[in-house]
């Protein structure tokens, strides 16, 4: 059976979770290490076994691959691997994922403003109590 390379052409290796590891080498046992863990599935076939229409809630599976590499990032996995992990290109593909999850400056400037008397939460400016 034939299966689809990578955009690139390049192999890439993606670490797993260790909370993962144990199906996986449930799924390797009697398999050889060139055996696929799961058979290839056409797109469609694919999202049919996950119910993608009512599970996916409007989403496209790319947006899982956009979710996982905000995860990394946000986790704190240096941008470099977070690249080699997702096969981008350039640190600027990776670095198109960054604006989703704010920045240190964007804590620190809120951080700022809450210590300004008056803008702490629940406040208005003058100091009184907000309404709803």
């Amino acid at each position: 059976m034939e299966t689809k390379g990578t955009k690139s052409g390049k192999a890439r290796r993606v670490p797993l979770a260790d909370v993962l590891l144990p199906y996986v080498k449930k799924r390797m046992q009697g398999r050889g290490p060139d055996a696929l863990l799961f058979p290839p599935l056409h797109r469609a076939r694919f999202l049919d076994w996950l119910n993608w229409g009512e599970t996916g809630q409007g989403r496209t599976i790319h947006d899982l691959r956009h979710t996982a590499v905000c995860i990394w990032l946000a986790s704190g996995v240096k941008p470099g691997v977070v690249k080699s992990w997702a096969g981008h290109a350039s640190l600027g593909t990776t670095d198109i994922y960054v604006h989703h999850l704010g920045t240190e400056a964007d804590a620190e400037g809120l951080a700022l403003l809450n210590q300004q008397t008056g803008a702490q939460r629940g406040h208005t400016r003058k100091g009184g109590r907000r309404s709803g």
